[in-house]
């Protein structure tokens, strides 16, 4: 366990709803008893139905948010959300190479309710760059299909195979979220590159899943920042949503997730 405060940052797009982006990650990373702070990627007009707008910051502004905060702050982990060019890509690893601390790539391009919020053809660029400082990758089914260039079965989710597959690609542990499959039960994938670990959970039915995939990583990139082994954080880190989805529907939250466990 970690001593002291957790200090993460997390680079991210703004979600005006507060469901989901830098704000579901503030307030993920705040329920658990760490200290967020965040460099701004993107902006968006949103609610949990859809996204009306969507402005991308300047490169420079991006950086300088991350250079500012980084030289009074030493973090324990760092979260990467959306990141809409391969130029930003590109300056994140040149300046995050040196960092010690645990970094969870979120590699997101559309929206739970269907946006495109990266261009789909650098979206893939931007992962194989974004690999080199990244500890764990934690694509949803939709993205790793786009990673793979092929359907998953619906039925039993993402085989060892795939899995391996996607790991030569990238060479960092995958981290492959299951809730989006049309099943009874949830079972995310874990992929070290050497073991297979799957979480089998039944479904907590809600009428949206709005901020889970963001909540999530950035759960991860606490547990982790806590000296948690993988197998461990990740397991601590899906407890933790299930637990959020499960006060969200007990409140009526209207289908945003109540992050306060």
């Amino acid at each position: 366990m970690s001593k002291g405060l957790i200090k993460i940052l997390s680079i991210a797009g703004s979600d005006s709803s507060s469901g989901a982006g830098i704000q579901a990650d503030i307030k993920t990373i705040l329920s658990l008893g760490g200290y967020a702070c965040t460099a701004v990627t993107c902006i968006t007009a949103q609610n949990k139905l859809r996204i009306n707008n969507v402005i991308n910051i300047q490169d420079k502004v991006v950086m300088d948010q991350i250079k500012t905060v980084c030289c009074d702050t030493r973090f324990d982990a760092i979260k990467i959300g959306v990141i809409p060019s391969i130029s930003l890509s590109k300056k994140l690893v040149n300046f995050f190479e040196p960092f010690k601390c645990p970094i969870v790539v979120d590699p997101v391009f559309v929206s739970s309710s269907g946006y495109d919020l990266v261009d789909r053809n650098i979206f893939v660029k931007n992962q194989m760059i974004l690999s080199k400082i990244s500890n764990v990758l934690t694509p949803n089914i939709f993205e790793t299909e786009k990673f793979l260039g092929f359907k998953i079965s619906q039925k039993g989710g993402i085989r060892d195979r795939e899995i391996k597959e996607l790991y030569r690609k990238f060479e960092i542990p995958l981290l492959i979220t299951g809730g989006d499959l049309n099943n009874e039960y949830v079972i995310d994938t874990l992929y070290d590159g050497k073991n297979v670990t799957r979480y089998k959970n039944k479904k907590i039915k809600v009428k949206f899943t709005h901020g889970t995939g963001c909540s999530l990583a950035s759960a991860l990139s606490f547990y982790l920042a806590d000296k948690k082994k993988l197998t461990q954080a990740v397991e601590c880190s899906i407890m933790y949503i299930r637990k959020v989805l499960i006060r969200s529907k007990n409140k009526n939250f209207n289908g945003y997730l109540h992050h306060c466990v």
